[in-house]
This record gives C-alpha cells, sequence and structure tokens, in this order.
C-alpha cells in the first residue's frame, strides 16, 4: 500500500440515535422533499437518481465547502440494497475520497454498519459492474483506518482512499478536537494528493470537481459536524491575516449547509464540539495573539454542573442538618428549664 500522507502527525504545538430502516432508500425518509440537491446519474444539475425496483434516488446530497462549490456529498450509510448505487454514485462523481464516521462494530463485536468494501488486503468485490479491490489498510494514530481500494470498470481503473474515522464513540462527542483536527488535515492533504494523480492518470480533468464523499448512519449527525468543522477551519484560515481578523461563525455555517442537506448537525452537544474545535484550531494556528490568549484563563473556563449540584445538594444537607441539631437543642434547653421550675418553688 502507497504510504497515507499525515501531516497532522506533528501538529503545532498547543449514538448515532436514528435507527436504520430496511426498506427503500432512505433512513429518514421525511429529509426527502426539503433536500433540493440530490444527486443523481442523468447528471442534472442537482438531481441524480440510482433506480432500484423499491425506489429511484440515492440520498445523498452536494454540499459546499468554504468557497469550494461541491466539495463534499452528504450521504447515509449504504444499506444492503443501495451498496451497487452507492460506488455508481462514487465512480460517476469522480470521487477520489471516501470518509465514513462510524466504528465498524458496536459495544457488543457485532458489526454496526453493512460493509461495503473488501475487509482484507488482495480481497476483491463487486458492487454491480464495478470491481473492488482492497490495496492495504493503515491504522493511522489509533484514530482511523486508511485503506486504498482500486476500483475497476470495463477496463478502466481508478484509485481512491478510504478513511474509517472509529475514535467517535457510539454516544456523544469525542474528549478532545485534537484528533478530529488531525484527521481533517490528513483528509485534505491525501485529497490534493489523489487528485494529482488522477489528473495524471487521466480520469480526471484539471481543475475537474472530485467530492469528499462523507457519510454516518444518516448523514446528518457526525458526517455533518466534520463537513461543518472544514468550512470552520477553512474560514478561519482564510480570513486569519485580514484587518478583520480571522472570523468563524458556527451558526451561520451550520444555516448554509442545512440549505443543501436538511436537518444537518442534530444535537447541542455536536454545536458545543464545534465551538471548542475552532477555538483549539485558532490557539494552535497562532490566530489568537499570546497576548491576547494569555489573558483567558482557562483553568476556569468550565465547569461541571453535576459536581455543582451534588455541591448544592451537599451544601443543602448540611444546612438541613444544623437546622436539624439547632431545634433539638433548643427543645433540650427548654425541657431542663422547665424541669428545674418546680424544685426551685419547694425550695
Amino acid at each position: 500500500m502507497t504510504d497515507v500522507h499525515t501531516p497532522a502527525s506533528n501538529p503545532i504545538p498547543s449514538e448515532e440515535s436514528e435507527k436504520t430502516s430496511t426498506t427503500g432508500g432512505s433512513e429518514v425518509q421525511r429529509e426527502c422533499s426539503s433536500c433540493h440537491v440530490s444527486i443523481v446519474s442523468n447528471l442534472d444539475a442537482n438531481d441524480s437518481r440510482h433506480a432500484t425496483e423499491d425506489h429511484d434516488y440515492i440520498h445523498a446530497n452536494w454540499v459546499d465547502g468554504y468557497r469550494e462549490p461541491k466539495k463534499f456529498i452528504l450521504t447515509q450509510a449504504p444499506l444492503g440494497q443501495t451498496i451497487n448505487q452507492f460506488w455508481n454514485m462514487i465512480w460517476q462523481e469522480k470521487c477520489s475520497v471516501v470518509v465514513s464516521m462510524i466504528q465498524m462494530f458496536d459495544v457488543n463485536g457485532a458489526e454496526w454498519t453493512i460493509s461495503y468494501i473488501p475487509k482484507r488486503t488482495g480481497e476483491e468485490r463487486n458492487a454491480g459492474d464495478i470491481k473492488l479491490i482492497h490495496c492495504g489498510t493503515r491504522c493511522i494514530r489509533r484514530t482511523y483506518d486508511a485503506t486504498l481500494i482500486k476500483a475497476i470498470r470495463n477496463g478502466s481503473e481508478r484509485r481512491l482512499l478510504h478513511l474509517c474515522y472509529f475514535a467517535w464513540g457510539h454516544r456523544g462527542t469525542p474528549r478532545n478536537p485534537t484528533e478530529v483536527l488531525n484527521f481533517i488535515a490528513d483528509l485534505n492533504c491525501n485529497r490534493e494528493l489523489l487528485v494529482k494523480e488522477a489528473v495524471a492518470a487521466g480520469w480526471l480533468k484539471a481543475n475537474e470537481n472530485s467530492p469528499i464523499v462523507v457519510h454516518c448512519i444518516t448523514g446528518v449527525a457526525r458526517s455533518a459536524t466534520l463537513v461543518a468543522l472544514d468550512i470552520c477551519l477553512k474560514k478561519l484560515d482564510d480570513t486569519a491575516n485580514r484587518p478583520c481578523g480571522p472570523l468563524a461563525d458556527v451558526e451561520d455555517v451550520v444555516m448554509r449547509i442545512r440549505t443543501q442537506r436538511a436537518m444537518a448537525v442534530q444535537k447541542a452537544e455536536m454545536y458545543l464540539f464545534l465551538h471548542l474545535a475552532v477555538f483549539e484550531y485558532a490557539v494552535r494556528q497562532r490566530y489568537i495573539a499570546e497576548e491576547t490568549y494569555s489573558e483567558v484563563d482557562i483553568g476556569g473556563f468550565f465547569y461541571e454542573p453535576r459536581h455543582e449540584e451534588q455541591e448544592g445538594l451537599r451544601t443543602e444537607s448540611l444546612s438541613s442538618s444544623n437546622t436539624s441539631d439547632s431545634k433539638d437543642k433548643d427543645a433540650s434547653t427548654k425541657r431542663d428549664q422547665q424541669d428545674e421550675k418546680p424544685s426551685t418553688q419547694k425550695k
């Protein structure tokens, strides 16, 4: 296997709750009417259809990158009956990188999603009339697997990279943004190299688009979060040296993505993660001046609500206990005084 380039290996110092459908081509049926830029095989400006007996589309959408139209294709994970259409889309749109944001196995060891690439070096499998050959896999920094795939159709050969990011747990978000930032750096670097290789091989024209396919289970959660983060980072890079300074508006980025992929970035923790990742990237890239950064007390930047609630309950309990002890003490004193009065009268 040709080496996967990992520029982020030397960085600057510093759930899915949706249910997989078993029928049709979409796991999020209510989303279909909202998405006006589905990918289509007749190469219509906005739509692409990959017909089966059950449906006439594959649930995928073009999403613009930062100042790069149609940089991404956001899609759901392939279903059993849509693997052929999935690979047909990859071939048709001349994609050189496919990104999976799904852990391949669940907590019980069962496969989390249907496998759509060969599993071992040298292994082959067919997706319709496309032959796929596994050319080798490398595990990068214990966060993702990079697999080189050779795709052959009607005698034409293409090499593409499949990246499976497995370090995002089944629930919540990554514990820190660092490796996701590194992953995005690796992703963009390898895409650039593969595009140059494709142009040299003749199956991609110079300046022709080669979108990145990104999916999670539904194509609107982790995958959309990754795309949003890439856009924010590119915007930071582009605006860092402008008079206005580095700019990144997470809300605006997500809202723009939603005009192309409905329901993108679903959960509150994903928004929080995006802000933390943007903050870390700005610090790593020295986009925040050291004198400014030194004025921010990172140590007191976070708090744990549960911890505070427990402290509050403990304080309340102690207060209640002290009040109770005080009342008992007062009652005991009164009893003693009442006992003393008769003895004084007798004397």
